[in-house]
């Protein structure tokens, strides 16, 4: 067994996990190694060889971009992924690349995409994903019938071009996260506009919009799975009735605003003047 970086287990199954003196969430994937991994060498070795690897802290790649050719978890473990001068991550050769824990993955690129797939899959999850404002190019782009499926996570754009390469969006499939200026229920036209002839939505999920979300000037917009018929959403949580979520008090608990659903219709409760306000 070669040592790259720090190996800490094995995943011996896609439900069971050795491990020694830490903890990794479950995922599922044939065996592989897992890694901690501290600096850009330990990095591009485990990266290489494929498997698990748990980011120990910040790490910057300049000049050179991260090259995917197996089956990778990328645990950001809560530090930041960043990528500098012109570079980003590749997804090739039929590979598979899930990128999870609370961290950020950035470019300051003004010409590259952030995530480019040439062939292969890749997942991102519960993360920040963050271009150069200024970029003229993309945050995800598919080619080759790839597939990249976005299920959480917050992804800031370009002022000047949408998140995803127009060219390609029917390989992207949105199950959550919120977005900023880029409305993921839109498709696009031959000129590259969006509209809602395609979409990057998921079957069951539909676009919310949240409005200036951060106060930058930007509009956002959020992810959903659409509600059952007559179930009731009061900040994510499901009721089956009105009634019910009236009666574990969520109406009148909350101390802020909160978002209502009620059979994919949508209202903000304004604790400061106790109504129910139609949102656009």
């Amino acid at each position: 067994q070669e040592n790259l970086g720090a190996v800490y287990g094995r995943i011996v199954s896609p439900s069971k996990i050795e491990i020694t003196n830490n903890t990794v969430n479950d995922v599922t994937m044939e065996e592989k190694t897992v890694y901690h991994v501290n600096n850009i060498n330990d990095l591009q070795a485990a990266v290489n060889n494929g498997g698990y690897v748990v980011l120990l802290n910040d790490l910057e790649l300049s000049n050179q971009s991260l090259l995917i050719n197996n089956e990778l978890v990328l645990d950001l473990n809560g530090y930041t992924l960043s990528f500098i001068n012109d570079n980003g991550i590749v997804v090739e050769n039929n590979s598979k690349l899930t990128v999870i824990g609370k961290g950020t993955v950035k470019s300051d690129s003004l010409v590259n995409d952030l995530f480019k797939v040439n062939s292969g899959v890749l997942v991102l999850e519960n993360n920040d994903y963050q271009m150069n404002s200024q970029a003229t190019t993309y945050l995800v782009s598919c080619y080759n019938n790839s597939l990249a499926e976005l299920k959480d996570g917050k992804y800031y754009g370009s002022t000047i071009t949408p998140l995803f390469n127009p060219d390609n969006i029917t390989n992207i499939k949105i199950y959550g996260g919120k977005y900023q200026t880029t409305n993921p229920a839109y498709g696009k036209n031959n000129d590259h506009s969006y509209d809602d002839k395609q979409n990057m939505l998921a079957n069951g999920y539909y676009s919310y919009s949240l409005g200036d979300l951060l106060n930058d000037g930007n509009k956002w917009y959020e992810v959903r799975e659409t509600l059952e018929e007559g179930k009731v959403s009061i900040n994510g949580e499901v009721f089956n009735t009105i009634n019910e979520a009236v009666e574990n008090g969520l109406l009148f608990k909350v101390n802020k605003e909160a978002v209502i659903e009620i059979s994919g219709l949508v209202y903000l409760n304004n604790n400061n003047d106790k109504s129910l306000k139609g949102l656009d």
